[in-house]
């Protein structure tokens, strides 16, 4: 139960005005996307429309009146979703949309590799033949090329190579 003076009961108004902020610089994350990355982001219509109408604002005062906006909407939806998001995108980790599944196993470990910090050693203790050396290193260069030109050809590199350990056994 919460009376008035709990914590939970009370935020201070600087308190209120630094998470209103906090939320204002994530809105600001999200005009520095590709139009492909933002809709991988599940995120309500209303916010998704007014990223799109500051990004054609050449205004500065203008421009910080709806980054302004931006964080009043940001308020009213949850936030997790988006920061987990943005923090995988900056890492380098594929946003997979929920409708484009991976296709087979090897697809699903390459992802696994790329995304999760021990499922290396799952696949290595899975598939004991596999070369533990390249594909860590393949893994690293997959993740430093992200969004260069080279990420595909990496990262096919790395799928055919997880594919070849499976076939090893």
């Amino acid at each position: 139960m919460t009376n008035e003076n709990t914590p939970d009961f009370y935020k201070s108004r600087t308190r209120l005005k630094n998470e209103a902020k906090a939320l204002q610089k994530l809105g600001e994350r999200l005009l520095k996307l590709t139009p492909g990355q933002l809709a991988a982001i599940e995120i309500p219509h209303e916010l998704r429309e007014a990223v799109k109408e500051a990004r054609e604002i050449s205004s500065h005062k203008a421009s910080a009146r709806q980054l302004q906006y931006i964080g009043a909407i940001m308020r009213e939806c949850d936030p997790d979703p988006i920061i987990e998001t943005l923090k995988r995108l900056e890492t380098g980790l594929a946003v997979v949309p929920k409708e484009k599944t991976p296709q087979g196993p090897e697809e699903v470990w390459v992802n696994r590799i790329l995304q999760e910090e021990d499922a290396l050693e799952a696949f290595l203790s899975q598939f004991p033949s596999a070369d533990r050396q390249r594909l860590r290193q393949l893994k690293r260069n997959t993740l430093k090329q992200h969004g260069k030109p080279a990420e595909k050809k990496v990262r096919r590199t790395l799928y055919e190579a997880v594919s070849q350990a499976m076939k090893r056994g």
